[in-house]
């Protein structure tokens, strides 16, 4: 009942707060500035790759930290000694975010030689995460089934998996993190607290969860007007759902309407992100990522202050991160940040606070900020400069 009284009473404060401030932001685009159209069919380039509905990925349903997560699964299990998570984001698939770094490393035979001229093999695994597309959506009511630090274990799990079950080690080992968006944001999670598992970490379009502290003035200003949607999200009461699916899922589906007008998307893969859209409980799941790390977040506050017990299975993973000592909050693995800087979603400066503050100098001789022109989707509009700069970081 205390519960249920503390969330209504936040999520009415959020909502009169986004209904005055951010009111004109919701009935625009997705994405601040001009609002995008489906492109008509004569107006669209011919595809730059085939068509990820011609592409035939193997999908295996693995359970780690109790959810059945849909995953890619891509390589040769008995000769691959280095082990791949990519981590897509929000509003994506793993298949529609990584299609070209996927294929890729197909065409690379899954090996790449070092600068030490050391041969590796890689294994991949590319998971829709919980709540996406086909993965399992743990009750979508209560959204600390979709708190950070659900999500950080449940990569965890897909380590352990592979090294564990697959590779029939005694114990698990490291992994190479690639990850976008919502994706990186777990993974800046899961590098802070579980660095003994990450042997690189790749970071693409997401500052590190403490960059934005550091914006002031007009910098700070720009941030919040484009990130009107985190605040709308919630909102909950089924209020973002309705307007997101509205029209069947446009607003969604014109996020994409650039890419399929220049080649980078055919319209058929994006009606399969549409699909998985329409999945039972997605929109809600895929939101609850922002609610739990949002009104999650200030919900554990609140219930500490009064004395209630904690909810969250995880909440070191978050606590790790509320630490006001830099090196508590700093990444000590190697890691590598690409940057589209055409992203109308984020500031560019993020990206250069979080390499120059957020990685510890034991690391900074072996990490690097790479920024690119184009967009906050950078696997599409700058595949093969992200492509390139992938085997480069790996090679080092």
């Amino acid at each position: 009942m205390i519960r249920s009284i503390i969330s209504a009473i936040f999520r009415t404060i959020i909502f009169t707060i986004t209904l005055t401030v951010l009111t004109y932001y919701i009935y625009s685009n997705f994405f601040v500035g001009k609002p995008q159209v489906f492109p008509d069919i004569y107006d669209i380039k011919p595809l730059k790759q085939p068509s990820i509905r011609n592409y035939n990925f193997h999908y295996e349903t693995i359970k780690t930290n109790n959810v059945n997560l849909n995953v890619i699964q891509m390589g040769n299990l008995e000769r691959s000694n280095k082990l791949i998570l990519f981590v897509h984001g929000f509003p994506q698939t793993a298949a529609n975010s990584w299609y070209s770094q996927l294929r890729y490393f197909e065409q690379l035979n899954f090996t790449i030689n070092n600068n030490a001229n050391e041969n590796h093999e890689y294994f991949i695994m590319a998971p829709d995460m919980r709540g996406y597309n086909q993965s399992e959506k743990p009750d979508v009511n209560n959204i600390n089934n979709y708190d950070i630090g659900e999500l950080v274990m449940d990569l965890k799990g897909l380590v352990d998996h592979y090294y564990i079950h697959l590779k029939k080690q005694q114990k698990s080992g490291k992994v190479i993190i690639i990850s976008h968006d919502w994706g990186a944001v777990i993974s800046w999670y899961f590098a802070i607290n579980l660095p003994e598992y990450v042997e690189k970490l790749v970071i693409l379009n997401v500052p590190h969860p403490h960059a934005m502290q550091n914006f002031r003035g007009e910098v700070l200003l720009r941030q919040l007007k484009k990130s009107w949607y985190v605040f709308y999200f919630q909102l909950g009461f089924g209020i973002p759902e309705g307007y997101f699916s509205k029209d069947n899922y446009k607003r969604f589906m014109n996020m994409f309407s650039f890419y399929i007008k220049e080649g980078y998307l055919s319209v058929e893969d994006v009606e399969l992100v549409r699909k998985a859209y329409k999945e039972e409980n997605a929109l809600t799941a895929m939101m609850n990522y922002y609610r739990a790390l949002v009104t999650g977040k200030a919900l554990a506050g609140i219930r500490k202050l009064i004395g209630l017990p904690e909810q969250r299975r995880y909440p070191s993973i978050s606590e790790k991160l509320s630490s006001n000592n830099l090196e508590d909050v700093q990444v000590k693995v190697p890691t590598l940040i690409l940057w589209g800087k055409e992203d109308l979603a984020l500031e560019e400066l993020g990206a250069d606070i979080s390499y120059e503050k957020y990685i510890h100098p034991i690391v900074k001789d072996k990490s690097k900020l790479l920024k690119v022109d184009a967009t906050h989707f950078l696997t599409f509009d700058a595949a093969e400069t992200v492509n390139q700069a992938l085997v480069d970081y790996l090679k080092q």
